[in-house]
């Protein structure tokens, strides 16, 4: 799962139309017009167990296949 949050901007040394993706801040700017632009930040819902700490895939726990148990070692799965 994703969650995004959006803002709009104004930077005066941004004259550029167009759309950038900063994948390392995961962040997509948009500029319509020269100057005034909008942010879009997207980040992925991480899980992990809670006993062993290694990373669940997705798939598994909004399927129900985990039944928000790991498998592995039986602990809890967190969302972070």
């Amino acid at each position: 799962m994703y969650s995004f949050r959006w803002w709009a901007f104004f930077a005066w040394f941004d004259l550029w139309i167009g759309i950038y993706f900063d994948l390392s801040k995961k962040r997509v700017y948009v500029l319509p017009v020269p100057c005034f632009g909008v942010v879009i930040e997207y980040t992925a819902t991480i899980w992990r167990c809670e006993t062993c700490k290694r990373r669940i895939s997705q798939h598994h726990v909004i399927c129900g296949v985990m039944n928000l148990e790991h498998e592995g070692c039986g602990g809890k799965v967190l969302a972070k």
